[in-house]
């Protein structure tokens, strides 16, 4: 299928939408945690990291039970005709099944009026529980987010393999793309035009990510498992030469004084235990760099209704991810400290040559400390593994992008429908799957795609630089969508199933159907969410702290 509403999905298996999870949590940020996290010490790194991954899961409980409450909202206007059609009017009217908020359908089907059948995404969340002004901001902070991530993505990836083919020249016609465009540099620059490599790799790169966009996740399927294998290789070969270091890789001369020992090759290293001894263990100097790499290294809300509604068996989903978040949690901390022992800072050369075939210090992306390995296949492939996450999560993000801005024009053109008094419907109309659509579904699925995919590359064909730019907004935006928006999202979902919210005919019919929801969040009291809130207010300062020092 390609892009489209809020409809019917192609189902696949919990293990599928455990490796999707998996993909769009461990992205190019896992390469940039094992120097900040040798220079905040490791017990402050295993702490925080720890914490974000709890903090992190639990606002993924709060997605999944405000997900299941749009959804219930959704089954109210569909089966509220049923009752008329039988003539009644009354909630007598529809069978209850016992020890669950359930009705039948019309083919005789038990359904769960929680059960996550329609993509409820962030936006159609907001629309149903918050007021305008919540859905405002919902809405600026969340495409503010996506936008500068895949600003960042769309830039990151042609630099990286430009950097990585090096002084290569492309000759096409009369134009030549290369690193060295000015025609003292490159001789070939004299009688031809000389273009940035930068911008054949972006072209490159747009060609093969835009058609992505127009499609579901599910559609992705193939490509997400590709990358999970290849995502693996690159983890695992990180692991293994970084313990190959640990046995052997030393250049300097020994200093017994400092813990030093003969390796086997010959060459000297520090011992485990001096090294142990040396490591830092809390260094606050270092926080800043640390939560900047660390507050994102779980993030995974906004693309959840995405990922989460075509998974076929949902039973044990919470425990589905909350496996996923502790195998991600054990990569990373297994990653960083075998980093730790292998990289030491205090006797390594500063950067990696590809003349020495000796480790250096720890880089700020990590995978540049195998760019001199000897197996010179498996230093090109760990240099190029942050443009194959990139360019896989790309189209994530941009799915995820496009469903929230089609369900935000779907919302004003209803909005201002209602207003003028025209073609009125009911507000939730244009999220059902069935009738009329809201928005031409030309418009929906050839439109919406291209507003979300097209800004952040024409970004990227204006400038190289958006760090920095993207880097203050989505710091803060970043926050609002980690930490935020699942609390706000969850206190909305209670006061409304407390009945504060609806009409004495609809408290009836959902003290009738809807006694528990299925997939509410362990975490009961709204304690809990406050919890977010507080980590939110938190994290702020330290944002700022982090764009201040770097």
């Amino acid at each position: 299928d390609m892009a489209g509403g809020g409809g019917a999905v192609t189902p696949y298996s919990r293990m599928v939408g455990f490796i999707y999870l998996f993909n769009l949590i461990v992205g190019v940020g896992a390469l940039t945690l094992p120097l900040v996290f040798q220079q905040a010490g490791f017990v402050l790194g295993i702490f925080l990291l720890t914490t974000l991954a709890l903090l992190s899961f639990l606002g993924v409980t709060f997605m999944l039970e405000a997900m299941a409450a749009a959804n219930s909202e959704l089954f109210v206007e569909e089966y509220k005709p049923l009752l008329s059609k039988k003539g009644s009017g009354t909630v007598n009217d529809l069978p209850v099944i016992s020890g669950a908020a359930s009705a039948h359908s019309d083919d005789g089907e038990s359904v769960s009026p929680y059960e996550i059948k329609q993509r409820a995404e962030f936006g159609m969340i907001a629309r149903l529980f918050l007021p305008p002004l919540g859905q405002v901001a919902m809405y600026f902070i969340l495409v503010l987010y996506l936008y500068g991530d895949l600003a960042i993505y769309a830039s990151s990836v042609p630099v990286s393999a430009a950097y990585f083919t090096g002084n290569t020249s492309i000759v096409m016609g009369q134009l030549v793309w290369t690193n060295n465009w000015s025609a003292s540099a490159n001789p070939l620059c004299v009688d031809h035009t000389c273009v940035d490599l930068y911008y054949f790799y972006l072209i490159l790169f747009s060609a093969f990510v835009l058609p992505f966009c127009f499609f579901r996740f599910e559609n992705t399927k193939p490509l997400q498992i590709i990358t999970m294998a290849t995502r693996n290789i690159a983890l695992i070969s990180m692991i293994v030469v970084s313990l190959i270091y640990i046995g052997q890789g030393c250049p300097e001369s020994c200093d017994a004084s400092k813990g030093q020992s003969i390796a086997n090759n010959g060459s000297c290293c520090p011992t485990l235990a001096s090294l142990t001894a040396s490591r830092s263990i809390v260094n606050f100097e270092g926080l800043p760099f640390l939560f900047g790499a660390a507050i994102y290294s779980f993030m995974c809300t906004h693309s959840l209704p995405s990922l989460i509604t075509p998974i076929k068996n949902k039973r044990g989903l919470r425990s589905l991810l909350f496996a996923d978040f502790m195998l991600i949690l054990a990569v990373y901390i297994t990653l960083c400290m075998s980093a730790l022992f292998a990289f030491d800072s205090r006797s390594l050369a500063p950067d990696c040559s590809d003349t020495s075939l000796s480790p250096c210090r720890l880089q700020q992306l990590y995978t540049l400390n195998f760019s001199n390995y000897h197996a010179k296949w498996l230093a090109d492939f760990l240099v190029l593994f942050p443009v194959f996450t990139l360019t896989t999560n790309f189209p994530l993000i941009c799915i995820t992008l496009r469903n929230n801005l089609t369900t935000l024009v779907e919302t004003l053109i209803v909005f201002a429908q209602s207003r003028r008094g025209d073609k009125a419907r009911n507000i939730l109309t244009p999220y059902m799957s069935k009738g009329d659509d809201v928005l031409n579904k030309h418009i929906r699925r050839g439109v919406m795609p291209l507003a979300a995919s097209i800004p952040p590359l024409v970004i990227a064909l204006l400038t190289k630089e958006v760090d920095t730019l993207v880097g203050i907004t989505g710091s803060f935006a970043g926050i609002g969508v980690i930490f935020v928006f699942p609390a706000v999202f969850v206190i909305a979902v209670r006061r409304r199933k407390g009945g504060r919210a609806h009409k004495k005919e609809d408290r009836q019919y959902r003290e009738k159907y809807f006694r528990e929801n299925v997939h509410s969040s362990p975490m009961k009291s709204d304690g809990w969410a406050y919890l977010l809130f507080v980590a939110s207010v938190l994290s702020i300062p330290l944002a700022i702290w982090h764009l201040a020092t770097s």
